[in-house]
């Protein structure tokens, strides 16, 4: 993490061109203010053209531009003019402050600009790390509903006081039909036992089954009542009720009745 905050800077060589003409643009401003300004501040627009590099490109352009800045403010800018034969002590000044204080502006520039792009990086992978945490926990929040709706439906069989008359996956050819239900649908005509179930019902309940079995896929019990007509050998009619379990692996539907009505 830290070795990565150090290229928080664009890369390409393209950076010191761009730094050159930065510092050809310094010379231009310093020498239209130099009627001006005459032998003061030789290098300011040098030192604001470094910053502004060092903070945008990085700390190596920003050197090319203290390094090519130092002799043309002092070549052009430092009496006696375009002379480097004779320095004296504004020259000594000018090489020595010029650098070291542009240095320090640069320095500090690029640690608070590593510190930002470093804790970017830190705010990426908590963000990261926080969406795998929700992810996990949404899988294991699914995993235990499934649990339970699955736990839920094996119960159904082993309840003494019901018979499970039907058990089916919504969308596959999976059903258990038991041999009551089947004796009582066995006149109907279909491709599944779900279809004859829904023929043998009045309107009213065969709509009211069709609705348990077209709900969306979301993650509740859905439950339904309906009543069952007798066969030829049984004239009384089976109230039956019928829920419907989400789990992962798929929606199942359940008919049972209570064995007393059915004895």
């Amino acid at each position: 993490m830290l070795h990565n905050a150090k290229r928080w800077a664009p890369r390409g060589a393209w950076r010191y061109a761009a730094a050159l003409l930065a510092a050809v643009t310094a010379f231009g401003a310093r020498e239209l203010m130099h009627p001006v300004l005459e032998a003061h501040m030789p290098a300011l627009f040098f030192t604001v053209a470094a910053v502004l590099v060092g903070f945008s490109l990085g700390i190596g352009p920003a050197c090319l531009v203290v390094l090519v800045g130092v002799p043309l403010a002092d070549y052009y800018f430092v009496p006696p003019y375009r002379n480097f034969d004779y320095v004296d002590k504004a020259d000594l000044i000018l090489f020595v402050s010029f650098p070291i204080v542009t240095f320090l502006f640069l320095g500090m520039i690029e640690w608070l600009r590593r510190t930002q792009h470093e804790a970017r990086l830190l705010g990426e992978v908590a963000r990261s790390r926080h969406d795998m945490l929700l992810r996990a926990d949404r899988r294991r929040g699914q995993a235990e509903d499934s649990r339970s709706m699955s736990a839920r439906l094996l119960t159904q069989f082993e309840d003494e006081d019901v018979d499970v008359l039907y058990c089916g996956k919504i969308g596959s050819r999976y059903e258990y039909v038991s041999n009551n239900l089947a004796h009582r649908i066995s006149s109907q005509t279909g491709d599944s036992a779900m279809v004859k179930l829904i023929a043998t019902l009045s309107s009213d309940d065969a709509k009211a089954l069709n609705a348990v079995l077209g709900v969306s896929d979301d993650r509740d019990v859905h439950t339904s009542t309906m009543s069952l007509p007798g066969d030829g050998n049984n004239g009384s009619e089976l109230i039956c009720h019928v829920e419907r379990f989400p789990t992962d692996h798929g929606a199942y539907v359940i008919v049972k009745a209570p064995l007393k009505i059915v004895a």
